[in-house]
């Protein structure tokens, strides 16, 4: 698991009021 990718996936993933809103999971081919 690429923590960094992950990190990159939070910072890009829309927030409300400093809560993720809720968006259907990345594909594992980009976690991989």
């Amino acid at each position: 698991v690429r923590y960094q990718s992950r990190k990159r996936l939070a910072e890009q993933r829309p927030r409300v009021r400093g809560q993720f809103v809720r968006q259907p999971p990345p594909p594992a081919a980009v976690e991989r």
